[in-house]
């Protein structure tokens, strides 16, 4: 169940429980602009913009996947929230690599020379792809 209440400051997105989350609408598109820009859709399967690519891990449902990925035994980031993870993933992608992709042959690259605004905008984009 998703629920989007949309108020003057922006939105809120209740869903499966989760706490309720203010997302800037402005941020995530954005995001979303950026993705494509980076074409991070040419690896990542990512059913909100179409890609069913598999070179890399999907990005659907990231939230709730990143979060079991910081509870995990083997993770090896610093991240303790999935937005932190996220970050995490876009500007230093080699502190933790998913099980099953070590061996590709171009693993992701680092995309630490994007602006913090930039980064940001990923991470609210991608955290809403639950």
């Amino acid at each position: 169940m998703l629920i989007v209440a949309i108020g003057s400051i922006g939105c809120w997105v209740v869903s499966c429980g989760l706490p309720a989350t203010q997302v800037d609408l402005e941020a995530a598109a954005q995001g979303k602009q950026l993705y494509h820009a980076l074409a991070c859709d040419s690896c990542h399967g990512l059913d909100a913009v179409g890609s069913t690519r598999t070179y890399a891990p999907t990005h659907n449902h990231l939230r709730a996947t990143a979060e079991q990925r910081i509870r995990a035994a083997n993770y090896t980031g610093q991240a303790t929230t999935a937005a932190e993870y996220i970050r995490e993933s876009i500007v230093d992608p080699k502190v933790y690599v998913v099980d099953g992709y070590q061996q590709v042959r171009f693993g992701m690259a680092s995309f630490a020379h994007l602006s913090e605004r930039e980064v940001k905008a990923l991470v609210h984009f991608l955290l809403q792809q639950e």
